[in-house]
């Protein structure tokens, strides 16, 4: 991959936190008790007709949070076509992660309270190039609904998503 603009990168850069999965500035964390705060734990479908993306829709995206505070685990597929891409990273909130060497890439995440809203931060390191992903994550609808507000951020390409997710019925 020449660049950070090249489309596999993107591709694949589609849910780094979100993936975005990210390494947040410690600015943004929020201070309050841990048993206060929103559980985003669960299975989370992508809601294409709901969301706003600056990118190709993918055809699927699927994202499954195991949150028991302080402790953050996400998972995402993503499909295009016959291609899926599948990330999964945990994460300390409020704290800093070391290095998470990704293909050709470095990335440098973090995950932070602001309020509310659980900000995901990454910097990625490729080929002596820098991007930074953000995304702020925020439950609606009595927590059937994520939100997933994306910003990321290159000399080769910026663009700004919204994601929606609808939460799956666990129980059978």
């Amino acid at each position: 991959i020449a660049s950070l603009g090249h489309p596999a990168f993107v591709v694949w850069l589609q849910g780094v936190a979100d993936e975005g999965l990210n390494g947040l500035p410690a600015a943004l964390g929020g201070g309050g008790a841990a048993m206060s705060r929103v559980d985003f734990s669960g299975r989370w479908q992508f809601a294409p007709d709901a969301s706003s993306l600056q990118i190709a829709k993918p055809d699927a995206a699927a994202f499954t949070i195991e949150h028991r505070e302080p402790s953050f685990r996400l998972e995402r597929t993503l499909t295009f076509g016959e291609r899926s891409d599948t990330f999964a990273i945990e994460l300390t909130v409020g704290t800093d992660r070391g290095p998470v060497p990704r293909g050709e890439a470095t990335l440098y995440p973090s995950v932070r309270w602001d309020g509310d809203v659980l900000v995901f931060f990454t910097r990625i390191v490729h080929g002596g190039e820098e991007a930074t992903n953000l995304v702020r994550y925020r439950l609606e609808k009595d927590g059937t609904v994520l939100v997933a507000e994306e910003s990321f951020r290159s000399s080769a390409q910026s663009y700004d998503n919204r994601w929606v997710f609808t939460k799956e019925d666990l129980e059978v």
